[in-house]
């Protein structure tokens, strides 16, 4: 009788954070380079629907408007993505919240915290993630909303 077949998924995302506890160093090199990478993501998709992407020499991060008004400046960290709100005359206001990421070390990348609302769950799968780049996307949106609100 063959055995049954288990879904591991979810245990090597376990044990992956584990190892990577274990490998501290590693750990915030890879949470950054993954930062990186969804820094480039976020810039590509603001690119694309037209919005104003500004990159200064000598700084990590970018400054991301939907006009030639207010905007927000977006950095790579070993935390994930840090938001700040710039007024258009470039002066950097207050921080804002952190967009809900986590690092998932088995897949080298940040990942929503949250569930996709617009997929739907597969009977006996995890729940699929909102994509990084649409909850970085969310709070950008959200802190240049014509009300100047920041809740998404």
């Amino acid at each position: 009788m063959p055995d049954p077949e288990y879904d591991i998924r979810e245990a090597v995302r376990i044990l992956a954070k584990a190892r990577s506890a274990a490998a501290a160093a590693d750990l915030r090199a890879a949470r950054f380079e993954a930062a990186q990478g969804l820094l480039e993501a976020v810039i590509r998709a603001a690119e694309s629907v037209g919005c104003s992407v500004v990159r200064r020499d000598g700084n990590p991060g970018v400054l991301v408007a939907l006009d030639d008004g207010d905007g927000v400046a977006v950095k790579a960290t070993r935390d994930g993505i840090q938001l700040a709100r710039v007024d258009d005359n470039g002066r950097i206001g207050a921080g804002l919240d952190s967009p809900a990421l986590e690092y998932d070390p088995a897949a080298k990348m940040w990942i929503g915290t949250e569930p996709d609302a617009a997929i739907a769950p597969v009977p006996g799968e995890l729940l699929p993630r909102r994509s990084a780049v649409a909850v970085v996307a969310d709070r950008i949106a959200a802190a240049l909303a014509p009300d100047g609100g920041i809740e998404s």
